[in-house]
C-alpha cells in the first residue's frame, strides 16, 4: 500500500509543477485519480482498523497524532520561513495582519480564507502559500465521520455495506447537483463546492465498501487489478467527458487503488523503511514548486532541471517534517484491544 501512496503524492506534486510552471511532465495517473485514491485508502485502511478493534476515542488520537503534528509543522514552517522571500521587511511582515490572519486561517484548517502571505509570490499568478491544504479539512471530516458511521450501524443493527452504498449515492447526488450548477454558470466556486467534503465522500465510502470484501479481493487480487486497468485505460485515453470523469470515474479509481495496494511487494517498505512520508510529501510540495516558480527555474534551468529541484526539496522537507514532528504517532499509537460483542452487519 505504501508505494501506491507515493505513487499518488508524486502524482500530486507532478500536477501542481506542470499548472504553476506551465510544464507538461506526464505521470501514470490522471488528475481525477490523486486526491480520490487517497480517501478511497483512507477509507479502506480506517474501518479495517474501527473493526478490528479499540475504542472510537483511541482511533481519533491515533488519527489525530498522525495527522496535526506534520500539518502544524508544515504551515508554521512556511509562515516563518518565506519571511526570506517576502517583498517585506521581516519586522512588517511578522506584525503584518495578513500574516496572523494566514496561521489562522490555515491551522484550524480554513486555508480557504486566507491562503496567502504577505509579500509572497506576488509575481505569481497563484498566491496561495500552500495550495494542496484544502483535502487536509476534508481528511480529518472524514476520519471523524468513521466512528461516527461504526457506532451507528452497530447501534441500529444496520448492514454497513447498505448504509455505505446510500453515503455513496448521496455523494454522487450532491456531485450531479453541483455539476449542473456549473455548467450552468459558468461559476467555478460551484466546480469547488461540489469536490468538498460531501463530494469526496464517494471516494472514501467507496474504501469501506471494498475492506468489506477484503478476503474476496485478497483471493483475487491480481485478476481484478487486471481488469480495473483494461477498463481505465483506454477510458482515461479517450473518454474527455466530463459527466463521466465526475459520476463514473471515482468508482474505477477506487477499484484500481485498492486492487493495486493489496498486491504483494510493497516496494517502498523496502526504501523507507517502514517511514513512510507519502503523507508529508504531500503537505511539503505545493511552497516548494511555488519557490520554484517564483525564481523561474525553468526557463533558467530548463524543465527536467526544476522538475528535480521540486522532487529534491519536496523529499528533503518531507524527511525534515516526519523525523521532527511526523513519526511522533508512533509512539501513541494504541495498542489493538477486540472488543467483544460489537458485531457489525455486513
Amino acid at each position: 500500500m505504501g508505494t501506491v501512496r507515493y505513487i499518488l503524492a508524486f502524482g500530486v506534486l507532478i500536477s501542481h509543477f506542470n499548472v504553476l510552471c506551465g510544464c507538461h511532465v506526464p505521470w501514470v495517473v490522471s488528475s481525477y485519480f490523486r486526491v480520490g485514491g487517497f480517501f478511497t485508502l483512507s477509507g479502506f485502511v480506517l474501518l479495517g482498523s474501527l473493526l478490528r478493534g479499540g475504542s472510537a476515542k483511541n482511533f481519533i488520537i491515533r488519527r489525530a497524532w498522525r495527522i496535526l503534528p506534520s500539518y502544524f509543522f508544515v504551515v508554521l514552517m512556511a509562515a516563518i520561513g518565506l519571511v526570506v522571500v517576502s517583498e517585506l521587511p521581516a519586522a512588517d511582515y511578522f506584525t503584518s495582519s495578513g500574516f496572523w490572519k494566514y496561521l489562522a486561517a490555515n491551522l484550524s484548517f480554513l486555508n480557504f480564507l486566507h491562503p496567502d502571505l504577505p509579500g509572497v509570490f506576488t509575481g505569481l499568478q497563484e498566491r496561495a502559500v500552500n495550495g494542496a491544504l484544502w483535502t487536509m479539512k476534508v481528511e480529518w471530516q472524514l476520519s471523524l465521520c468513521a466512528p461516527l458511521f461504526v457506532w451507528l450501524c452497530r447501534r441500529f443493527n444496520w448492514n454497513l455495506v447498505k448504509a455505505a452504498l446510500v453515503v455513496i449515492a448521496v455523494s454522487l447526488l450532491y456531485r450531479w447537483i453541483f455539476l449542473e450548477i456549473y455548467i450552468a454558470t459558468e461559476r467555478s466556486i460551484y466546480e469547488i463546492l461540489g469536490r468538498q467534503f460531501v463530494g469526496q465522500t464517494l471516494f472514501f465510502f467507496s474504501g469501506i465498501v471494498l475492506y468489506c470484501f477484503y478476503e474476496k479481493l485478497m483471493r483475487r487480487r491480481a485478476l481484478y487489478f487486471s481488469i480495473a486497468l483494461a477498463i481505465y485505460v483506454p477510458l482515461y485515453l479517450f473518454v474527455n467527458n466530463y459527466y463521466f470523469l465526475i459520476l463514473a470515474f471515482p468508482f474505477l479509481v477506487s477499484a484500481l487503488t485498492l486492487t493495486a495496494s493489496l498486491i504483494p511487494g510493497d516496494f517502498a517498505a523496502v526504501i523507507d523503511r517502514g517511514h513512510n512520508i507519502s503523507y508529508e510529501i504531500y503537505l511539503c510540495h505545493f511552497p516548494v514548486v511555488q519557490l520554484v516558480a517564483s525564481y523561474g527555474l525553468v526557463a533558467r534551468i530548463g524543465t527536467v532541471g526544476a522538475f528535480v529541484v521540486c522532487v529534491a526539496g519536496t523529499l528533503a522537507a518531507a524527511v525534515i517534517t516526519y523525523f521532527t514532528v511526523g513519526r511522533m504517532y508512533l509512539r501513541h499509537k494504541p495498542r489493538p484491544v477486540v472488543p467483544e460483542g460489537q458485531n457489525v452487519a455486513v
